[in-house]
């Protein structure tokens, strides 16, 4: 009866800048509106694997086939066409990260992070979350390369500063996010935390569930979505054989991690809020 508008729209995207181009859409051109915004969704995607890689000093060439396979993925083609909505994670997390890597490497330029946080945070509160646990490992992954786990005070000194501007980002999106929280916090996918991270049987690897994810995604069928395709697993081949480098091995213990997270069924609460178990 028009209670929490905000809270019960924004698990759709309502904030989502993008979508203000709704307001050309009409009954006779609904259709081309949303192919059009689909299109520029999956643009951005690439766009933002680009930044990425830049940052990175990763090759031209290999940094176009990633961004390609990336804007291309199962996630965003089936999920995607399903629910627009979804695209809009494979825009801001590549924007999180390298908005993080400028901070780590002790750039000037924090703009970016915040504006990513703050992005991601107007698109909802959910892939938000979920953004958030894969940042904050990855910032750990890099913190320990970058500063060989010696510096200690520098460490410490930036993950303060990513924290604060992570702060700034939330506090610039809450009257869209809080609402959001407050929905979801309030609704059935908020489940009983303390009995669901105390089940040891939740801890045990699962081999179907890693076979399941690192599967060859070729038909289009209801866990294409899920699945790692032909072009993923290609580039992930191709990095694994590459020659011995800090990033290189970056990358193995990143993949080893997420080996082991598909693997365990706690994972696909913890990245659902604890509110249900879903791939």
């Amino acid at each position: 009866m028009g209670e929490n508008i905000i809270g019960c729209l924004n698990y759709y995207g309502f904030g989502d800048p993008i979508n203000i181009l709704a307001i050309f859409a009409n009954s006779h051109n609904g259709y081309i509106v949303y192919s059009i915004v689909f299109i520029l969704r999956v643009y951005l995607a690439g766009f933002s694997a680009l930044l990425y890689s830049k940052e990175m000093g990763f090759n031209a060439k290999a940094s176009v086939i990633g961004a390609i396979a990336y804007s291309f993925c199962g996630f965003a083609i089936y999920g995607g066409l399903m629910h627009i909505e979804w695209l809009a994670v494979l825009f801001y997390f590549p924007l999180m990260i390298t908005g993080a890597e400028m901070v780590i490497k002790g750039k000037h330029y924090k703009a970016l992070f915040v504006f990513s946080i703050m992005y991601g945070a107007l698109c909802g509160f959910y892939y938000l979350y979920m953004s958030s646990i894969i940042l904050a490992v990855y910032c750990i992954i890099r913190l320990a390369f970058i500063n060989r786990l010696s510096a200690l005070r520098n460490t410490l000194n930036t993950i303060a500063l990513l924290l604060a501007l992570y702060s700034i980002g939330i506090i610039l999106a809450s009257p869209f996010l809080l609402p959001s929280i407050n929905a979801f916090l309030n609704s059935e996918r908020n489940g009983n935390i303390v009995s669901i991270i105390t089940d040891h049987t939740l801890y045990i690897p699962m081999p179907h569930l890693i076979r399941d994810f690192f599967k060859c995604s070729i038909k289009v069928t209801d866990t294409y979505a899920m699945g790692i395709g032909i072009a993923e697993w290609l580039l992930i081949a191709i990095s694994i054989f590459m020659p011995n480098s800090s990033k290189n091995l970056q990358l193995k213990i990143s993949l080893l991690l997420a080996s082991i997270a598909v693997s365990v069924p706690i994972t696909y609460w913890l990245f659902n809020g604890f509110g249900e178990s879903n791939s």
